[in-house]
């Protein structure tokens, strides 16, 4: 069966490698150290292994740390006072209390009591538990990191360019649209569907903006891909031309909407449409890496056509003239933001 049908049946490589993280370090504590509590170290692990190398690097030094100040800071208490309700309340305390002082994450703080409190239940029974779990915990660290570091480290650049081409052909939709509202204001779908579209465009920003920094995170201490760091840099910064640009055509789409409410006709409406399709093709191009070399010379002499023929008539209706110069100023400034830009993102090498 191929791996893409393995997949489908939630066979994937990640759980594969916490299977396999967790079945050697169960080996390497029971049959290698011999201890009694070998079933620490899978389940140190199963909780290290993440979606890339450096969130496993990461969560898995943050457990080292909340087990041992968790069983440092319970150890010294019970020598000297024993288990009993009082001291049980002072241990949580100062184990949460230290681990937060840390910095550890939630899952980790959170382990810092219990990796204390659970001296009382085993200390009794194995002088040597103490030991014992830290080692099982370091052992099921380490093991986790080299399987998830060797084993088909994550790299999840084609998900990026994905979200990233996802995002340009929302843009460009949304640009599309409202050169239809412009081109008949009365028979378009209306001002409120923009709204939407505008809306539906700012939460792909969003999640490509989340995509992208997990691309990068999945380059991080991973000895196979390391060298595609310069493409996630390279797709931060187009990230960061599409969220400005999202920002001028959010403005496009809102003052069409307005303008719809406002006109059923609109002079130069013909010209402003044919304005926002070249700048849909001038982001197309941006994002295909293919420049059209005279589409700012077009977007100019159409520019100046519009003001020709349209002036006079934009006079005798002021309350559009401020919308309609927001249309033409967001859209000549995105034209120039994508020209002095560059191409567009290309696809991972290697």
């Amino acid at each position: 069966m191929k791996t893409a049908g393995l997949a489908r049946w939630g066979l994937t490589h990640q759980v594969f490698k916490s299977a396999l993280a967790a079945s050697a370090s169960y080996a390497v504590c029971a049959h290698l150290l011999d201890h009694r509590f070998p079933v620490f170290g899978p389940m140190a692990a199963l909780l290290t292994i993440q979606i890339n190398v450096f969130n496993s690097f990461s969560r898995g030094v943050q457990r080292v740390l909340a087990i041992i100040v968790g069983i440092g800071v319970a150890m010294f208490a019970f020598h000297f006072t024993g288990a009993n309700w009082w001291i049980i309340f002072i241990v949580v305390i100062l184990t949460l209390m230290v681990g937060t002082r840390m910095g550890l994450g939630v899952a980790a703080i959170n382990q810092v009591p219990m990796s204390g409190l659970l001296i009382l239940a085993a200390k009794a029974y194995v002088p040597t538990y103490a030991l014992d779990r830290i080692v099982n915990t370091i052992v099921g660290t380490v093991i986790a990191l080299l399987i998830n570091a060797l084993l088909w480290p994550p790299n999840s650049l084609p998900q990026a360019k994905q979200a990233l081409d996802e995002l340009v052909s929302e843009a460009i939709a949304l640009l599309r649209a409202s050169a239809d509202a412009l081109r008949n204001p009365g028979a378009s779908a209306g001002g409120e569907e923009l709204v939407k579209h505008a809306r539906k465009l700012d939460a792909q920003v969003g999640l490509t903006i989340r995509t992208v920094q997990a691309a990068e995170a999945s380059l991080k201490m991973n000895p196979r891909v390391g060298t595609l760091a310069p493409v996630a840099r390279e797709y931060q910064d187009r990230t960061g031309t599409l969220e400005r640009a999202a920002v001028q055509i959010r403005g496009i789409a809102k003052s069409v909407s307005e303008l719809q409410a406002d006109a059923t006709s609109l002079p130069g409406g013909t010209g402003m449409a044919r304005y926002l399709d070249l700048t849909a093709q001038q982001l197309a191009a941006w994002r295909d890496a293919t420049p059209i070399p005279d589409i700012i010379s077009q977007a100019n002499s159409l520019l100046d056509h519009i003001a020709r023929t349209s002036l006079d008539a934009l006079r005798e209706q002021p309350h559009v003239w401020p919308r309609y110069g927001s249309v033409l100023a967001d859209a000549s400034h995105l034209m120039q933001q994508l020209a002095d830009a560059g191409a567009g993102p290309h696809a991972p090498r290697g």
